[in-house]
């Protein structure tokens, strides 16, 4: 089964490239659209099959997956160019929100819609019992109840955190982190946390607010 989530991610990773990436990376000394490109994939396909399974993450973290493991490919492959990690979080914050606002309108309004109804509840509330039983892979998460047009998960096992020291990339977790912010202000999330893994917490403490501002304090 991660054979299909990597062919999935393989031609994410190749529309964003050719959409906004190579834009973005276009001034870099001896860039080459088409070799850079390459060498990315090459990159991806081990990190994208260590991977959590999309089928198996909570719809409130799947977004937030994709984008770590997009971050965590350009993270290496321009750290091998010799590319500074300040430099590199600012070429992909540029990626992100082209990306971002290359997403239509309405399609925005629709996924923040389903995040909050009912059906995006119950699944959260399922995944979160399943993730007692997940291996080192996975996100582990309790669900929390948090009023209506709200929601809230604890996540007690961070996938994205585990998945980046396996590949020797602990030190973007805290940048990774700092996506889930700009998502929520782009996509209307409202998201709010206090703490996380990555910051030294035992748990990430997400709550996601309808119409809300975005507050984070880690």
């Amino acid at each position: 089964m991660a054979g299909l989530d990597l062919k999935s991610i393989e031609k994410q990773f190749r529309k964003i490239w050719n959409r906004s990436a190579s834009g973005v990376l276009g001034d870099l000394p001896e860039f080459d659209t088409d070799l850079w490109l390459s060498q990315a994939l090459e990159i991806l396909k081990p990190i994208a099959i260590d991977a959590p399974l999309f089928r198996e993450t909570a719809p409130g973290l799947r977004l937030p997956l994709a984008g770590a493991i997009n971050v965590m490919v350009l993270f290496k492959l321009l750290s091998e160019k010799n590319i500074s990690p300040e430099e590199i979080k600012s070429l992909s914050d540029k990626i992100l929100k082209l990306e971002i606002d290359r997403f239509p309108v309405l399609a925005r309004r629709v996924s923040t819609w389903f995040l909050f109804t009912s059906v995006a509840a119950r699944m959260t509330r399922h995944y979160a019992d399943r993730s007692n039983k997940a291996d080192e892979r996975q996100f582990k998460l309790q669900y929390v109840d948090t009023g209506e047009n709200s929601f809230g998960m604890n996540i007690t096992q961070c996938a994205i955190c585990r998945l980046a020291g396996r590949h020797d990339m602990s030190s973007m977790v805290p940048y990774i982190c700092s996506i889930d912010g700009m998502l929520s202000e782009m996509l209307g999330w409202g998201l709010k946390r206090t703490q996380t893994i990555a910051g030294g917490a035992e748990h990430c403490d997400f709550v996601f607010r309808k119409g809300a501002p975005t507050e984070l304090e880690a």
